[in-house]
């Protein structure tokens, strides 16, 4: 069975079903998957992760045995913390794609996923500001633009307030006047953003 066949089946399951298999999966594989999902569903399916308390054996027999010759499945991560599943997870994603349901938890359902390594750039208002000045002006021009096309206001006056005026007029200039940009590179750059927060803060 192929990855395209599985994500199928994950499409037609019921919710809670596919929920229990991403909890069982190697991270790396959940991750996979969910980036195959719409995005409507990848939203539920990671409430469910958070949600999922017990697990009927029943449930679990039919995974595995639906599953087991096809994906690597960990028995003993039914046994794990949801909160640490959907981290593992999470950090397997691709950056836009965490970023979107870090934020619809956060302000959808109202669940905070505590961990310093899952930070977006959105975290970065509630950094001290020498800190995020520190980072930001150590970065590249070219990918604090690519972060300030997806960030809300109020993250980009943070961003913008380590810069003198002239460097601030700029950096507008080169928003308003510098036409699309691919994903991917937004994606990258955010990352190797947060990538360095979340280093420096291990640190101290």
């Amino acid at each position: 069975m192929s990855q395209e066949e599985i994500i199928n089946i994950c499409k037609q399951s019921h919710p809670q079903l596919t929920a229990l298999l991403l909890i069982l999966l190697q991270p790396e594989d959940a991750a996979s998957i969910l980036s195959h999902l719409p995005l409507s569903l990848v939203f539920e399916l990671s409430l469910r992760i958070l949600q999922t308390e017990t697990a009927d054996p029943l449930a679990i027999s039919t995974i595995h045995d639906s599953f087991k010759n096809i994906v690597t499945l960990q028995s003993d991560r039914i046994y794990i913390n949801r909160n640490d599943v959907l981290i593992d997870i999470l950090l397997h994603m691709n950056y836009l794609l965490r970023r979107d349901v870090i934020l619809y938890l956060r302000e959808i359902e109202n669940i905070a996923i505590s961990y310093t390594g899952i930070l977006i750039v959105e975290d970065i208002v509630i950094l001290n500001d020498t800190f995020v000045c520190d980072i930001v002006r150590s970065t590249s021009l070219t990918d604090i633009l690519s972060i300030l096309r997806i960030i809300p206001e109020e993250v980009k006056a943070k961003i913008l307030s380590c810069y003198p005026d002239e460097t601030i007029q700029q950096i507008k200039s080169d928003l308003e006047w510098g036409g699309s940009i691919r994903v991917e590179i937004i994606a990258r750059a955010s990352q190797k953003l947060v990538t360095r927060i979340n280093t420096l803060l291990a640190l101290q």
